[in-house]
């Protein structure tokens, strides 16, 4: 996750878009291309409206302990657009503010299905 920071800061003040595209895809002009998936990580994206980027984790031949038991579990960072600063969150993006509504306090906010603290 940490690879697109730069590139959607920049996309953002750029273009005010704030989308990804996997390097197998043919990206529009208002997507950043990277690796979206990886040996934990099942895939990465953009929630519709949000300027925040969520990974979801593998279900399959990873440990237990990284199973939720309600589906995959989530990570996600999300980016001020009013600061230009990034804060992470566990779980799904879902609550975090919508791009067009962020003040200087937004920050990611905490979702469903985040890690448990015990892993």
């Amino acid at each position: 996750m940490d690879g697109f920071k730069t590139l959607l800061a920049e996309l953002y003040q750029s273009s005010g878009k704030f989308d990804i595209a996997d390097m197998t895809a043919t990206p529009t002009a208002s997507q950043v291309v990277g690796i979206v998936s990886g040996k934990y990580v099942a895939g990465m994206s953009v929630p519709a409206g949000k300027s925040s980027l969520a990974a979801t984790f593998k279900t399959s031949n990873i440990n237990t302990r990284l199973i939720g038991s309600a589906g995959a579990l989530s990570a996600h960072m999300m980016l001020n657009t009013v600061t230009g600063s990034w804060t992470c969150a566990n779980g799904e993006a879902t609550a975090d503010s919508d791009i067009m509504t962020a003040t200087s306090a937004s920050v990611a906010t905490a979702g469903a299905n985040g890690i448990p603290p015990t892993v």
